[in-house]
């Protein structure tokens, strides 16, 4: 008699706490509570994190930790400073390249070796063929699946595709 009084208290208090918990954390998501949003919130600034950096200096051991022998620190020598002449203007020929922008190359079955490659220089879409110039001045030297080769005044220089 006395087990089942308290089996009958236990199962109520359980039961208690279970609605009690299921209460707290359900009622926010079933109840629409405004909020109310005050100027003097949304000026405070968040806390800004600041790191300060650790700086230690260490220092040449004299004493081997292992084999307990002390070694002399060793000398460097100081390279003696050599005078620097002074730079003479080069006589290098400034190139200016125009706009080059690579779409690609297409491979034809009749001609194995021959590429078609898609060019767009300053501006103007080419269909472009290795050692075939443009402008008169620029040539082109190799086309690959990712770039294309150019020369202008005897320098060549690579453009990838885009």
């Amino acid at each position: 008699m006395q087990k089942k009084k308290i089996n009958t208290i236990l199962i109520v208090a359980v039961t208690l706490i279970w609605g009690v918990l299921i209460v707290r954390f359900a009622l926010p998501y079933f109840s629409e509570v405004p909020q109310v949003v005050t100027s003097e919130v949304l000026a405070v600034r968040p806390m800004e994190l600041s790191y300060k950096k650790d700086t230690l200096v260490l220092q040449m051991l004299t004493r081997d930790p292992f084999l307990g022998k002390t070694t002399a620190p060793k000398r460097t020598t100081v390279a003696k400073s050599v005078k620097k002449r002074p730079k003479t203007a080069s006589k290098t020929k400034h190139i200016i390249w125009p706009k080059v922008k690579y779409f690609g190359f297409v491979k034809s079955k009749e001609r194995k070796n021959s590429r078609l490659g898609l060019v767009r220089v300053d501006g103007k879409l080419l269909r472009v063929r290795e050692q075939q110039k443009i402008n008169e001045t620029v040539k082109i030297t190799k086309i690959t699946q990712d770039s294309i080769g150019l020369s202008l005044d005897n320098t060549v220089k690579y453009f990838k595709r885009n």
